[in-house]
Formats: structure tokens, sequence, C-alpha cells
């Protein structure tokens, strides 16, 4: 559904709510404003063509839609409106935000599209699993993954994972945890010492009740495994130690006179329950420590939306290329419940962590001599990762790119839901965050979007994702950040190494000389002259965490890695595979009618065909004649010399459209009533199938067949509609606009108009 339809529909409810204060007036005049622009970009001109939507529209959308957000956060302020009034409004917000990101992430420049083809691109994936296998499922350190394959509105099988809505809350959950394992304990001592765990704690380290997330990472901190890697000593993200747990809880507890040692915990607590405890709390470590510690997300945080907010915000800088996708989905399941959540196309690019035979050949090699484009993707990837507040970025949460040379040429972003918390880092202490005077390198092309944009435009552009006011204020903060870093660093360059300015046209240029803490400005074409040795050196002074030295680490190590494997992520589930508004998948259904036709027709007897069975086999061949028809005339309008003549008045005649699907529809309900009165006529009176005869026998059973055949085919589903519509629509627009401009041409050569009617922007 596009959404200013959507939208009007919220209108509707809103003003039947008969709200007549001033900001309730307010937003349905700024939502009529809106839908009655939108409205005139699907004007045609005289020509019968849509107009694209201009730059100038699409910065009066944008202007419009940061309109109806103000009138909201008035509404959603005002303590004179309903709850369900507030719910709506809210939704409306999240619309509005959708499209706002949407409107910013265009570029007429690069592609003109009508405002309907825009919106199509925002609305939310709507899947029906029922009648479907269950997916697979894939864990992971905060949610379980769906494997999902669908496909979209072009017939293009889309692979990934989704992602259910959830809100993970540890400090409950540890508590219950507590609750749980104390009634297991074998001594009215060792329940105590779970049951209070958490206000021992707080006495402990003299903790406010609201301090929740210091206790979670002071308890996180003291009890994780402590392993060794590559000789050094560090904290396992995957284990927690339970002699340690044992330590922690003597620790906290011992007060007011009472002494307790590990020892007297693992006897009043029990081995075993702290053993259990150790195994679950090690489920919690990736949002404790990630989220709740590095990226300051609060508990309780949905962090599923996270991704897809991601994926708006690159589309806003014009890098959508840089991140696996994401976007909201809606998912009916198998008992009709429909799930929220988030779905993430799959990657493209090399997995450090699952090499597959490809990376055999690649090594440090594939760092030099490169044209530059892999290490400009990584500079413009850390400048998305700071703006959005990625915390968890590391050489397995990349996808690597190489041309086949096997040099680098570009990377992309997965698992991006550890973003949008409230840290605001301006040193290089936070980790995995390259605060923005240690990035080293910015392209030109980034840098000048980053000094372009408004805080408010993207706080916008984010509102409709779950996230809070602070969450909010803290993305603007950051951009800001560097928006003034950029400019230190520019202002630095400008005035003490001029040298690019002075180099002939054609003249290579020597190798980027950097400054520590000074961020360097780099012409998109110029990062062949970032090389390794520089990430290695500006490493040496302490920027450890820097993106450069991930990814370089990654691309050096990962030919290295044996057991190589070829999985890759595959949907077992294949939602909409018989999606007839497909051109291939309509041969499909002209052959299952004909293998219907040919059924029913082999147990054809001139002499003792009933009435009944002979209806049926003539509704059989109306439906088997349809399909031929449809599929002979889509085959001629694809032809490749007929499209080569550009005769678009065939636009319409190469798709299946809604009119097709309708009488299919049609054509099948009429097949199934005149089957079922067939089978009727045999089995309903009480007669049974053992009476009759061989011949009669073989005619009911392929009647039997043929009837579910017509059941199934009768059913246009919501995504067949979906995409025959879309499909339609843009057919027809393309259609008018071909014809419109062959017309304008010719009035123009018999010179009924003087030049091309300036309607818009149709030329």
């Amino acid at each position: 559904m596009a959404n200013s339809t959507q939208l009007q529909e919220y209108l509707n409810t809103l003003q039947n709510n008969h709200g007549d204060s001033v900001e309730h007036v307010n937003l349905v005049a700024a939502i009529n404003t809106l839908l009655f622009y939108t409205e005139s970009l699907r004007v045609p001109d005289a020509y019968g063509r849509i107009p694209y939507v201009t730059a100038k529209d699409r910065q009066s959308l944008m202007d419009m839609h940061k309109n109806i957000a103000e009138k909201a956060d008035a509404i959603l302020g005002s303590n004179d409106e309903t709850a369900e009034v507030k719910d709506l409004v809210r939704k409306i917000s999240a619309l509005s935000s959708a499209s706002f990101a949407q409107f910013s992430a265009y570029d007429p420049e690069v592609k003109r599209k009508s405002v309907d083809t825009i919106e199509e691109e925002v609305r939310m994936l709507n899947v029906d699993l029922r009648g479907t296998p269950d997916p697979e499922r894939m864990g992971a350190n905060m949610s379980s993954r769906q494997v999902l394959s669908f496909m979209d509105e072009n017939g293009k099988v889309i692979t990934g994972l989704f992602t259910p809505k959830k809100q993970v809350n540890s400090y409950q959950e540890i508590k219950n945890l507590c609750d749980e394992l104390s009634k297991k304990t074998p001594t009215e001592t060792g329940k105590e010492l779970l049951e209070n765990l958490y206000d021992s704690a707080r006495a402990k380290y003299g903790l406010a009740p609201n301090q929740n997330n210091d206790m979670l990472l002071d308890m996180l901190n003291r009890t994780q495994k402590k392993e060794v890697v590559n000789g050094k000593e560090r904290l396992s993200m995957k284990e927690i130690d339970a002699e340690r747990l044992a330590e922690y809880i003597a620790h906290v507890s011992s007060h007011d006179g009472k002494k307790y040692t590990k020892e007297d915990v693992i006897n009043e607590v029990g081995a075993g329950n702290l053993a259990e405890f150790a195994a679950k709390l090690a489920g919690h470590i990736g949002n404790i420590g990630i989220n709740i510690g590095n990226g300051a997300l609060p508990d309780n945080s949905r962090t599923d939306n996270r991704n897809a907010a991601m994926s708006a915000v690159a589309d806003i800088l014009g890098v959508p290329h840089l991140l696996a996708r994401s976007r909201p989905m809606k998912v009916t399941d198998q008992n009709g419940n429909e799930i929220e959540g988030t779905f993430m196309m799959e990657g493209k690019g090399l997995d450090y962590n699952r090499p597959s035979s490809e990376c055999a050949f690649i090594d440090s090699d594939s760092l030099r001599d490169t044209d530059g484009r892999g290490f400009k993707a990584l500079a413009d990837l850390q400048v998305l990762d700071y703006i959005c507040g990625n915390v968890d970025r590391h050489p397995g949460n990349m996808l690597y790119q190489f041309d086949e040379d096997q040099h680098f040429i570009g990377v992309q972003g997965i698992d991006n839901d550890c973003s949008f918390g409230r840290a605001v880092p301006t040193t290089k202490n936070r980790s995995r965050l390259a605060a923005p005077k240690d990035m080293l390198v910015v392209s030109e092309s980034m840098y000048k979007k980053i000094m372009n944009m408004k805080p408010s435009e993207l706080v916008y552009a984010l509102s409709g994702y779950g996230l809070s006011g602070s969450e909010l204020s803290a993305a603007a903060r950051r951009l800001t950040t560097l928006q003034k870093e950029l400019t230190a660093g520019k202002e630095y360059y400008d005035k003490n190494d001029p040298e690019d300015k002075n180099a002939k046209k054609d003249e290579e240029l020597p190798p980027l000389k950097l400054v520590p803490e000074k961020v360097r400005i780099v012409p998109d074409d110029q990062f062949n002259r970032f090389t390794p040795d520089h990430v290695t050196r500006e490493e040496r002074r302490g920027n450890k965490d820097n993106i450069f030295g991930q990814a370089c680490f990654a691309v050096k190590n990962m030919g290295r890695q044996y057991d190589f494997t070829n999985k890759r992520i595959q949907g077992k589930v294949v939602i909409g595979a018989e999606n007839r508004s497909f051109t291939s998948e309509q041969i499909k259904a002209k052959n299952q009618a004909h293998h219907v036709v040919d059924l029913l027709d082999k147990k054809t007897h001139w002499y003792n065909s009933s009435r009944n069975y002979r209806d049926m086999e003539k509704a059989a061949a109306e439906y088997e004649k349809f399909q031929k028809q449809l599929q002979e005339r889509i085959r001629l309008a694809n032809l490749p010399k007929v499209k080569a003549k550009k005769d678009y008045r065939l636009d319409m005649e190469a798709i299946v459209t809604p009119e097709d699907l309708e009488k299919m529809r049609v054509l099948s309900e009429k097949l199934e009533k005149a089957t079922e009165k067939y089978l009727n006529g045999k089995l309903g009176n009480g007669q049974k199938l053992e009476d009759y005869g061989k011949y009669t026998k073989e005619r009911i059973a392929a009647a039997q067949e043929t009837l579910k055949v017509a059941r199934a085919n009768k059913v246009i589903k919501p995504y067949e509609k979906e995409a025959a519509e879309i499909n339609a629509r843009r057919a027809k627009e393309a259609k008018a606009r071909r014809l419109g401009d062959l017309q304008e041409a010719k009035d123009i050569k018999k010179g009924i108009v003087k030049k091309p009617a300036e309607v818009l922007n149709q030329k």
C-alpha cells in the first residue's frame, strides 16, 4: 500500500475522533497539505505523462513531512488528547518519518522516479508463512533469526534473516533467574543470597535504584571467564566463570558483620545451581557488554529495528550498498499471528567467520595496488557507524569484496543492531567506534553530505524506529561532533599540505600524508594513495580500533584459514514462488492447466460420459485456453525484435495484470463448481467409491485432483495482487510517458508547439 494511501486512512480516523484542539486541527491541516501536494504529482500533463519528482518537489515534500512531525509532537506532548489519538499520531509520525527518509535518499540526477514509485519503495514487507514449512532458525547474541526467502514485486528471489520484535530486559530477566534458582537451593541461606543479590550489590557499591546498568556491568566484569588469546588475557564474550560468580556473590553479600567465602556460596547455593546461573547469565553478555556498556543503550530496548534505522541513514547519505539492507517486516506465522520485526537481506561479499574456497588466494597482496574503492568504502562505513553509534563493528561483522584479481574493492556491514545508543565518543577509548579525530580519512563525497545534513533532518528520519528522545539527541550530537572535527581537519590540511592543489592534472600523486587526530578529506578517486602501510603506522600511535586496521587484519588472514565452507544462507521457505503475476510462474500455471485437461480427457468415454463430467471438462478447457492465450500474449510482447522497435503500446501486454489474475480466479471458481457438482452426483447421496467400476473410479480420482487445483488457483494471494498492481501501474506510467514523448515530438515537427512542453520536468 502506498504511504499516501495509508496516511489518508490515518487522517480519516483522526478526523473521526472530532478533536477540536489547536494541535489537532494543525496536524490535520499539515497532513491535508501533504496529501494535496502528493496528489498533484500524480496529475498527468497535456500528453498524459505522469511527472517525475524534481529536486524542488523532493525538498517541498521533505519540508511537509517535517511539518507533520512538529505538529505530531505537539499532540504527543499535550494532556488534552486521548491515549487512542496519541497512539494513532505515533503511527502517523512513524509513517511520515519513513517517507521523509525515502525522499531524502532520492536523487533525481541519478534516476528520476514518480511519487508512486518512491512510495512503493517505502512500504513494509508483509509475508505469510501459513501453509509453508517452518523456516530455519539461526542463533545470535541478541535474538533468534529466521532464514526467509521470498519474491519481490519484480520476481527476484530475496534471501535474508527475519528478526522478530524483541525487547531485551536483562535486568528483570536476571532477577527472575535469581528468584527461580533460589527456590531450588538446598538451604535458607542460599535462598537469601540469590533473592537479595541485587540489593546486596547496591548496598556494596552505593548505587541508586535507577543505576541498573552500572550494577549489571559490574556483575558482568567480575564474572566473565578469562581466556588467553595470542598470549594476552581477556574476558570471554561467550562464557561466565562459575567460580568467579561465586566469588562475586560472596563479595557483595559480605556486610554488616556477615562474611562469606566462595566455598560458602557453593555450599549454600549448590554447585548445580551456580553452574546453571553461569550458563544462563552468559546469554546476556552481548546485551550487557556491547549494548548497555559500550553503546549506552537502555535496558529493555528493542534492538531489531536499529538495523533498519541504520539502513535509513545509509539511504540518506547515498551509500545504501555499504550495509546488508534492512527494513521493517510483518510476518504471519503458521497460526495466523502477525509478528513485527526486521528483515536483513543476505550480504554481498566474503565472510571472515565462514571463509569459502574463494578466500584461498586472498592475502596481504590483496590490499596493495588497488584502485582505492575498498578503502573509500571503509572510510564511508566508519562515518556511517559513528553517526549511528554502532559499537559492534569488527572483522566478523563486515563482508569483504574483491575483483577477479583478488584485489580489495569493497565492504558491506552486517548485524548492525548494536546502534543508536546514547554514547557520543570524542576519544578513541570507546570500543569499536572510532571517534571523529581518529578516522584518519573521509571521502570528499561523504564530507559534503555530512556538512549539508541538518541535525533536525537526521532526527526526523530516525523518529519512526522506536528510538527514545535521548537516543535521537545523541545521534544529532554525534553528527555535530563529526561536522566540527571534519571542519578542523580540512582547515589543517588546506593550510599545511597544499601539494595536491599544485599537482599537474596527469601527475601521479604520492602516498597521502596523514597526521594523528587530524581527519583528511580525500577526493573519491584518490583512495589508491591510501595504503596499508599508512594504516599500520597510524595504528602504532594507539588507534587500535580503527576500521581500516580491522578490515586489513581480516583480509590478510582470510586465506590462511582452513576448513573452507561454501555454505551460504539459504531460506527453505520461498514465499511467493508460485506468484502468477510473474511471467516465469505464469508458464507453470499454464502447464498445470494443461495437465488437468489432459488428465480429464484421458478418462473420457464417449459412450457413458455424464453431462456433469462434460461440463467439468468444458470448464477445465476454458481455463487452459485462457492460460495459453495469456502466455502467448506475454511471449509475443516480450520478443527481442518486438521490444527493439520500442512500440510501448505493448507494455501492458508484456505483464500479468490484475485483470488477468481476476480472470484466473473466476475461471478457477467456475471449474471448482463444475467439479463439485460432478463429485456430488457420484458421492453426494451416500454412494461409496467401491460401488463403482474401474473407469468411474478413475474419473472420480481425476475429478478430485482437478478440484484441488481449482481450489488452489481461485485464491489470489496478497503478494500476487500487490505485485500485479505495482507492475501494472508502472507499465501504464511508462507507456503514457513514452507515448507522450512521441506525440510531443510529432507536434514539434508539425509546428503545433515551438519547443518541448515544460510541464514539471518531463524532459
